[in-house]
């Protein structure tokens, strides 16, 4: 069957929170956020948190899940997404086979063409979105193994993945944001004291889970798409293009890193699997800041071998004068 590039990063919110309890702050900044592992965390513990991510699937993840307050989706608004009297095209029909069997890209394009027509909130549009890409998720777990028949059709799949992201929303009364957008472009705007950076691999977006991949392309309404071509070229090179050399890769991180400067305390992770590594990271984050502690933990990988353990990290880096926790 296909391969679908599961690789994800680690993000371990409460072992990060606990690593920075002797510093005093209540805001934190995740660019290039991905999902909402983290600043979903940050939310549940009371912090204000903002994202940003050049990737609209991430985007709406993070709309729906860490700016949203109260929105739901409505039951009107089901039977909206849910009805069958769309007119629609075929648009993913090339994932027939591949990611998808015939019907389940029969339904994207009729949940893509139903949502896009209808007038919703922003924050309600971005929980849909979310409940399409885990019905994606759940067709593509069964997929890759062979194509069958799956325990819920494909209309009470999405229905109870709208259920429970209703669930998921609630209010930590704190200002939080996401945005769509560049983050080399805002991050010098966003006054948090806290930047959590978890950055891009060398590989960029070449190689990205298939999975994100798979939900960028059903948001952008295209089949296929060169994710790399996302990013807009600047005078130096970004995170999340793809670099042949280190050097390269090193100075993207530096440019992103001088946009930040300004945020009184910074949290690198890393893992020691993927270059460039603890060491180098250092040596560029030391340009702007005093390495205030560094922390591994060792995780176990799942492999076709059985189960390989590799070290996650985090840097955690201050300017002179950062506040520490009361005692």
């Amino acid at each position: 069957m296909f391969d679908i590039n599961e690789k994800e990063k680690r993000v371990l919110g409460s072992w990060i929170l606990q690593n920075l309890s002797d510093l005093q702050f209540s805001s934190v900044y995740d660019p290039f956020s991905g999902n909402t592992r983290l600043g979903s965390y940050f939310k549940k513990m009371g912090y204000q948190v903002i994202t940003s991510d050049i990737l609209q699937c991430n985007y709406w993840w993070n709309k729906a899940i860490i700016e949203n307050k109260t929105a739901q989706i409505s039951e009107h608004t089901k039977n909206q997404v849910l009805n069958l009297d769309s007119t629609i095209t075929s648009i993913f029909s090339d994932w027939t086979d591949s990611f998808f069997t015939a019907d389940e890209c029969r339904w994207l394009e009729i949940w893509n063409s139903n949502i896009n027509t209808i007038s919703l909130p922003d924050e309600e549009k971005a929980m849909i979105y979310v409940a399409v890409y885990l019905t994606m998720d759940y067709w593509i777990t069964y997929n890759k193994r062979y194509f069958q028949t799956k325990y819920m059709s494909p209309s009470a799949a999405l229905q109870y993945y709208m259920d429970l992201v209703n669930r998921w929303i609630f209010d930590n009364g704190m200002p939080n944001v996401s945005y769509y957008y560049d983050s080399y472009d805002i991050a010098a705007q966003i006054p948090t004291e806290v930047v959590y950076l978890y950055p891009p691999s060398k590989d960029g977006f070449r190689n990205y889970n298939m999975r994100f991949y798979l939900w960028e392309c059903w948001t952008r309404r295209v089949n296929q798409l060169n994710l790399e071509g996302v990013i807009s070229k600047a005078e130096h090179p970004k995170l999340g293009e793809t670099f042949s050399d280190l050097n390269t890769y090193s100075i993207a991180l530096d440019a992103f890193l001088e946009k930040i400067q300004g945020n009184p305390i910074w949290v690198v992770s890393y893992n020691d699997q993927v270059a460039p590594g603890k060491d180098a990271l250092i040596d560029i984050i030391k340009n702007y800041k005093n390495i205030h502690k560094e922390v591994e933990i060792e995780l176990p990988y799942p492999t076709a071998a059985g189960t390989s353990t590799v070290k996650e990290g985090i840097i955690i880096a201050k300017q002179v004068g950062a506040s520490k926790q009361c005692s």
